[in-house]
């Protein structure tokens, strides 16, 4: 064992009702990629006392391990227990979205949007489902205000450039990658190269 665990496990064995620490654990198995144990251990805390949070983490596991349709009730349950936590809706619509349940995962998207319209990843989220569904100048709006929020981010400039030359618009492609250049990324060289000669 190392330090943490022994530490948690020594917890536990003085007062096994300590949720926090069966929660805490429960992230420790998370992190070291132990789901089972991970798993194992959440549902300890939730037994103990069911709180929204418990309910998440275990979700994130289950969703991780592709163990989709649990994740998803547990993210249900977190959600009933507290419907103020964008990254609730999130990680649910990421889940709906490995189900190719995409009316459910934008639902899940435009809800965390409402919660905490500042998150740009949120708006890379919605992105996705755009574009799976074809979507393409919904897209462009989100990834474009996702770049507002977060004008250097290598990962938005690039979504942006690829769809902008998904949709013949050449020069704009082509303005993002070099921005992507400008701003030290290197690595996007060969995609500049392509949409810029």
């Amino acid at each position: 064992y190392t330090l943490a665990e022994r530490t948690a496990r020594l917890l536990i064995k003085k007062n096994p009702m300590l949720h926090q620490v069966w929660n805490s654990l429960g992230n420790y198995y998370y992190y070291q990629q132990l789901y089972d144990s991970a798993i194992w251990a959440y549902s300890k805390a939730i037994a103990i006392n069911p709180q929204s949070m418990y309910f998440y983490n275990r979700a994130n596991v289950l969703s991780q391990n592709n163990n989709l349709d649990k994740a998803l009730a547990d993210y249900q349950q977190a959600i009933e227990l507290n419907t103020k936590k964008p990254e609730y809706y999130v990680n649910r619509g990421i889940t709906y979205f490995k189900k190719r349940q995409y009316i459910e995962a934008l639902q899940d998207f435009n809800k965390a949007i409402e919660l905490d319209s500042n998150n740009a990843e949120y708006y890379l989220n919605r992105t996705t489902i755009y574009v799976t569904t074809k979507q393409y100048n919904l897209a462009l709006a989100d990834i474009s205000y996702a770049i507002k929020l977060q004008p250097t981010n290598p990962e938005f400039l690039l979504r942006r450039s690829y769809l902008y030359y998904q949709l013949n618009q050449k020069e704009l492609a082509c303005k993002d990658a070099q921005q992507l250049l400008q701003l030290g990324y290197k690595q996007y060289n060969n995609w500049y190269q392509e949409v810029c000669q």
